[in-house]
């Protein structure tokens, strides 16, 4: 068993993520109509991200704080769609369009990043476990495991890990 140090868990900056079908979003082959097939990838977010992404959706202060749910799917898509190393692809001032595509997708993406970060809340253990066994299967966050696309499963997923952003130097609040 290794203990681990300051100096070894500061070094290991991965993130799972997983890929996720946005065939809708995908370009018109002129020569049949049909979409191409198109997928980006959903990652797990830092503790800080998740924490703006929380901040973004609150109003209000003190005792009158409150959820404003505007453009709620917007902003968990920009704070978790990534490219193949892990980079996010979107920013802060993505969210505005972002918020007028197609809900379908949008929704697609949010599940999955819900359950890359934890934000499910399921009343009981066996709708929990449901919502996991009906999400795209994986082995774990650093394996990989494709399931054979069907009519009922139409994106395939692998989890894999991929690089945190790096940490910032310097003193700050």
């Amino acid at each position: 068993m290794t203990l681990l140090t300051r100096e070894l868990i500061q070094q290991k900056h991965t993130f799972a993520k997983t890929e996720v079908d946005v065939t809708e979003w995908g370009r018109v082959d002129p020569k049949t109509g049909q979409r191409e097939r198109t997928t980006v990838f959903v990652r797990e977010m830092s503790a800080r991200e998740r924490d703006d992404y929380e901040a973004s959706l609150k109003v209000g202060k003190g005792n009158n704080v409150r959820i404003n749910f505007r453009n709620m799917r917007a902003k968990l898509a920009a704070a978790t769609c990534c490219d193949a190393d892990g980079k996010l692809i979107f920013t802060s001032a993505d969210i505005k369009w972002l918020s007028e595509k197609g809900m379908k997708v949008l929704e697609r993406i949010c599940n999955a990043a819900q359950i890359m970060n934890g934000l499910l809340e399921a009343d009981d253990d066996e709708e929990e476990e449901e919502r996991i066994k009906n999400f795209p299967k994986a082995t774990s966050c650093s394996g990989t495991s494709s399931p054979s696309p069907s009519e009922d499963s139409p994106s395939e997923s692998s989890w894999t890990e991929c690089p945190s952003p790096k940490p910032e130097t310097g003193s700050g609040s």
